[in-house]
């Protein structure tokens, strides 16, 4: 997010590549979002004077964060040693709007081809500098998801999501890509073949984690300001139920057979187990301070979970709910996957590094 890329490692731990975040909306056909209302004079004074310069002005603008380059918040020049992506064929010579992402989280399409990414603001003319997490609804600057291309590693879809997308998820059928937006308070459904939204779904506050059940029907989303999970119904596109587990879930996961899910509350330091059947808590565990990432393993009986506060990942039986192991990691783990090829467990540390851990 902070360094502007998305980083490609292979299964051993190789990094093959890194791809900037600048991307020229006008070369994707992509018009800039409308911003929230305490923004829209900024925007207004940036459209302004991009329309009195001429085309030449435009195709040099872009954006960077404070310190991360020699261009400025205000979009004057572009990054050194930075490159902009645009869809092959585009007109070298069009006007440009560059802009610069901040990529949060990634999911990966059930055939492996694509690799989508949330961008947790933009930075570029008429955007705010800053996000506040505790936003009202509706508060915050619209944002985009990026399709990155496993083969090509370039980014080949800008998509319009809503404000502050965090965590997004591809159904099993590969039919629609699922972004929670933070601040907009809503669901984004993006019909994958199209790359185009198709539905809005009001959820609740600050929706975080989804999982899907097998047959793409059902989605559940961890509301963490609410302390609820909504359950969505995708095909009529309404929230059908909410569980109230209170104290902020973050992320979850279903169970293989369907039978339950699992989540991860921070406030309560917690990991629940939730029977789907009729939305009762089935078991709790204490896994250590704020637990965020969450992942099962493929068969289903092992749990793992990253406690952000606590500095460590732990290990826990599926079935029992019984803590099997901990380990400790570098500060603020926040996000695990694990390997089957492998048997391996790749966890994110929100201050720059990656762990991984060969399971037992």
């Amino acid at each position: 997010m902070y360094y502007h890329h998305v980083q490609v490692f292979s299964a051993t731990g190789k990094k093959l590549a890194t791809i900037d975040d600048q991307v020229d909306l006008a070369a994707f056909g992509v018009a800039p979002p409308p911003q929230s209302a305490d923004t829209a004079d900024t925007a207004a004074a940036a459209n302004t004077a991009n329309t009195a310069d001429t085309a030449d002005t435009q195709a040099s603008t872009a954006a960077t964060t404070p310190g991360t380059g020699s261009g400025s918040e205000d979009g004057s020049a572009a990054p050194t040693g930075t490159s902009v992506t645009a869809p092959s064929g585009s007109s070298p010579s069009a006007p440009r709007l560059v802009v610069q992402g901040s990529p949060a989280e990634a999911a990966v399409s059930p055939d492996g081809a694509d690799v989508y990414v949330s961008n947790y603001k933009m930075y570029g003319p008429g955007y705010r500098s800053t996000v506040n997490d505790n936003c009202k609804t509706g508060t915050e600057d619209a944002s985009f998801v990026y399709r990155i291309d496993v083969t090509s590693l370039r980014i080949d879809q800008v998509i319009p999501v809503g404000q502050v997308p965090t965590v997004l998820t591809v159904t099993p059928d590969g039919e629609h890509l699922l972004v929670a937006n933070w601040c907009s308070d809503d669901l984004s459904v993006i019909d994958t073949a199209s790359g185009r939204a198709i539905q809005r779904i009001p959820l609740g506050r600050h929706p975080q984690g989804i999982a899907v059940t097998a047959d793409s029907a059902t989605a559940y989303v961890a509301l963490t300001g609410d302390g609820a999970i909504a359950v969505v119904d995708l095909q009529s596109g309404s929230v059908t139920k909410r569980l109230d587990v209170g104290g902020a879930p973050n992320r979850l996961a279903i169970a293989p057979d369907g039978s339950a899910l699992y989540a991860t509350i921070g406030q309560r330091n917690v990991l629940a187990k939730i029977d789907l059947t009729d939305g009762t808590v089935l078991a709790s565990l204490d896994t250590g301070r704020e637990p965020r990432g969450l992942t099962l393993s493929p068969d289903g009986t092992a749990v793992f979970v990253a406690n952000y506060q606590g500095n460590t990942v732990v290990k826990v039986d599926a079935a029992t709910m019984k803590l099997l192991q901990t380990v400790g990691t570098p500060s603020r783990p926040i996000s695990v996957f694990f390997d089957d090829a492998t048997q391996r467990l790749w966890v994110a540390n929100y201050t720059g590094s990656i762990s991984v851990y060969t399971d037992a």
